[in-house]
């Protein structure tokens, strides 16, 4: 039996509210539920028999007759459940799109990873061919091609760069000597600075000059650069030194043992040092066999600016224009001048006797020509 929806709504919407302890659950009866109804209302109802005698089949929510009554009940549950069916869709859109996002950014992961293994590739690539240009560059050295060489030509390779290895050895042990001889030299310097001598002493130039070349010492100690000169200070005359110059390694005098002595007069620097080599006697066109030295700064050219490191430079400076080694044209002619010694080099060169010793002040220069 169809009840209309309207009427039956309006009916129970005035019936009071369940008791607490009540069943949930469809109440087919209002009798049941402990609710008082209206006499119009229970008039609509159909007696208890009646629905006692109504098959279970009929009773179902699905049945025609409860179905509107059902769907009036359950109004606010529908529209509860498909706000929650809407955002059960959002989220589940959104986790498909968060999902393809991280599928892009495990590609995208992918390409770059790709890429770096491309760029470590090329990087080797770039490293053998400048490997390859280098080795052919050496001169006699065979080139490289990228098939394997045949075992005559790798053994050929092999006895060429082991000269390499060698000269490779040779050059450390020389910067070991070299760092030693700095360390000895800078501590011949040191012992004549422990005590400072006042302004007005005729020692106070020397001891400022040699505080100067002890920072320079410790700046190329610290540095480990190749030096071009070592000192080494008399123990207990602060005006005898020993000026050891090193050529560099692919100068014509890399190897030679090249010492100067220096005596430095009473009233330095107002007049220039006594300067010559000492053995072995460097071979060359200004330099005789008893270590005479033919330069300019150390006569005419003289200034009391210059310092002893500035010589010793400037002898340095003159070994180093050399293009051959051969000495003075009248070296081997010296001994048998009495009264006069000639530097054809320098084109003047006197000696008030040919057995003034070497670095004598007595040895006078007329420089006019510096070339070699």
């Amino acid at each position: 039996m169809a009840f209309p929806a309207l009427p039956l709504l309006f009916l129970l919407g005035a019936a009071a509210a369940p008791p607490r302890g009540a069943a949930r659950g469809y109440c087919l009866h209002p009798s049941h539920c402990g609710l008082s109804v209206s006499p119009t209302a229970a008039a609509l109802l159909p007696p208890l028999s009646a629905l006692a005698a109504t098959p279970r089949q009929s009773l179902s929510p699905t049945a025609p007759a409860a179905a509107p009554v059902l769907l009036a009940l359950r109004g606010g549950h529908t529209e509860q459940e498909q706000q929650n069916s809407i955002h059960e869709q959002h989220n589940s859109i959104q986790e498909q799109l968060n999902s393809e996002q991280k599928q892009q950014n495990s590609i995208q992961e992918q390409l770059n990873s790709e890429q770096k293994q491309q760029n470590s590739i090329q990087e080797q690539q770039n490293s053998e061919q400048e490997q390859q240009k280098h080795l052919s560059s050496k001169e006699g050295h065979p080139k490289v091609h990228d098939e394997p060489l045949r075992p005559e030509a790798q053994q050929q390779v092999y006895m060429q760069e082991q000269p390499d290895e060698e000269d490779a050895a040779a050059e450390a042990l020389e910067r070991k000597a070299l760092q030693d001889s700095l360390r000895e030299s800078l501590a011949s310097v040191e012992k004549h600075l422990r005590r400072r001598v006042p302004a007005g002493h005729a020692d106070f130039r020397v001891q400022t000059e040699l505080a100067q070349l002890q920072q320079l010492l410790k700046q190329q100690l610290a540095d480990g650069l190749r030096p071009q000169i070592s000192v080494y200070v008399h123990p207990t005359n602060i005006r005898e030194w020993i000026v050891l110059l090193h050529p560099p390694r692919d100068s014509l005098y890399h190897g030679d043992t090249l010492r100067l002595r220096l005596s430095l007069p009473v009233d330095y620097p107002l007049r220039p040092p006594s300067v010559f080599f000492i053995k072995p006697i460097p071979v060359h066109p200004h330099v005789y066999s008893n270590g005479d030295i033919c330069l300019n700064l150390l006569g005419s050219d003289w200034h009391p600016s210059l310092s002893v490191l500035k010589l010793a430079l400037a002898v340095l400076s003159m070994l180093l224009s050399a293009s051959t080694k051969k000495a003075p044209q009248d070296d081997l002619l010296r001994p048998q001048f009495v009264s006069a010694s000639v530097c054809v080099a320098c084109l003047g060169r006197l000696h008030s006797d040919a057995t003034t010793p070497a670095g004598s002040r007595d040895t006078q220069f007329l420089y006019h020509d510096d070339r070699l």
